[in-house]
């Protein structure tokens, strides 16, 4: 994933300044995980990663939760999916999908909610024809004041 991370930085999205600088070893704020297609992630200005972050989202929950869901699906996802902190973002949550290279980022600004995040990762998916059936999470859903039942979730919760 190192060399996805390097054609980013050569592209015109906001994730490219910090992984420019990350790739040329220039960049103590910036941190990079590439734990998979499903769980790639970006931050910049000294935040926390995406898995990690609890200075950001604007819920109890940990982001843990999203990675239960999306790590079963990696071997699976034909376009990769990387998500970007940076003090810069507006609040809430940005899904771009770039064509070269073929990946999703879904940046996310101070704060974003669980539901924007859940319903970024269930479009992403979607998108990418992906269907995975985590009939638990519509617990947690629900537990966020959402309707596990609405068919923005059919490709989380089945």
């Amino acid at each position: 994933m190192i060399d996805l991370f390097e054609a980013l930085a050569r592209t015109d999205h906001p994730v490219a300044g910090p992984l420019a600088r990350w790739s040329s070893g220039s960049a103590p704020d910036v941190q990079v995980n590439d734990a998979g297609r499903a769980l790639l992630a970006v931050s910049s200005d000294g935040l926390d990663l995406f898995r990690d972050d609890d200075r950001y989202r604007s819920y109890e929950i940990g982001n843990g939760v999203f990675a239960d869901i999306l790590g079963p699906l990696d071997a699976d996802l034909p376009e990769p999916i990387v998500f970007f902190l940076a003090a810069g973002h507006r609040p809430g949550v940005i899904v771009d999908r770039l064509a070269a290279p073929l990946v999703w980022i879904i940046s996310l600004g101070e704060p974003y909610g669980f539901g924007d995040i859940a319903y970024a990762i269930a479009h992403v998916l979607d998108r990418q024809g992906i269907r995975r059936d985590a009939d638990w999470f519509a617990d947690i859903l629900t537990d966020h004041g959402l309707d596990p039942a609405d068919p923005a979730w059919r490709s989380i919760v089945g």
